[in-house]
């Protein structure tokens, strides 16, 4: 294998490692709204006067 078929490849493998750390961190973003989500709407039903506690 050459020097230039070695780079290339190594180039390839560094934008697939790059797109999978991507891909993880944009699942992770999306998680971490949807909890946010969630916290804000249980939050919003244990302040509304005259509602029950949400167990």
């Amino acid at each position: 294998m050459s020097m230039l078929e070695k780079i290339i490849r190594h180039l390839i493998w560094r934008g697939r490692v790059a797109a999978a750390h991507a891909e993880r961190d944009a699942a992770r973003r999306e998680a971490a709204e949807r909890s946010a989500a969630v916290r804000r709407i249980l939050d919003q039903a244990q302040t509304m006067p005259g509602s029950r506690t949400i167990r």
